[in-house]
């Protein structure tokens, strides 16, 4: 995929959760093989996209030290995804965000390409990835332009991701080919498992 094959893309990493299934530490300082999680998240987005925002509200300097802008949620709450998606949008310059959790390392690398052109054939405005079981809202391809309405339907109350997404003109891409690709560390016992 070359860069004048598709828009700029900024990735979203999403490590501003409380951790309370991985004993309230940070998430993305957990560590699989021998890496913390958000390494492994920027391993795999930094040659997919052309600048990164990582969302944390906990160990900010600890996470700036990998060079990239870090965003804590507005209200500071720990409100969920949304506010976390909304306040890195606010710092986007690129018309798309591609937006992964950090506790997924094993995302495919051709998952900004595949979202993408899935979003532009659908003429979608969000796009969505399925592993053929199970919809990820949390891993989506978003244009930026939806900040100021985001903005407001959190504002009114909306906290649930994929009831905000689906109310808005969105497209799914199958990944039922590499199904566990979509596997996530929740919990200390499965940071045990390696890299494949």
């Amino acid at each position: 995929m070359t860069k004048n094959a598709r828009p700029q893309i900024t990735g979203i990493i999403l490590s501003g959760g409380r951790g309370s299934r991985m004993g309230g530490i940070d998430k993305g300082f957990a560590e699989l093989a021998g890496k913390p999680l958000v390494e492994h998240a920027i391993t795999l987005l930094r040659p997919q996209v052309d600048s990164i925002i990582i969302s944390a509200n906990r160990e900010t300097e600890r996470y700036a030290q990998y060079g990239y802008l870090v965003v804590r949620d507005t209200d500071h709450e720990f409100s969920g995804p949304l506010s976390g998606i909304a306040s890195c949008l606010f710092h986007a310059r690129t018309p798309l965000a591609m937006i992964i959790p950090c506790d997924m390392p094993y995302l495919p690398d051709d998952l900004v390409m595949r979202m993408h052109n899935t979003l532009e054939k659908n003429n979608a405005e969000i796009c969505m990835a399925h592993d053929g079981e199970h919809l990820h809202p949390v891993v989506c391809l978003v244009k930026t332009e939806l900040l100021e309405q985001l903005v407001s339907d959190i504002e009114a109350g909306e906290r649930k991701t994929r009831a905000w997404m689906e109310m808005r003109k969105y497209a799914v891409e199958d990944f039922s080919d590499q199904p566990h690709a979509f596997a996530n560390v929740n919990r200390p016992e499965e940071l045990q498992d390696s890299l494949k």
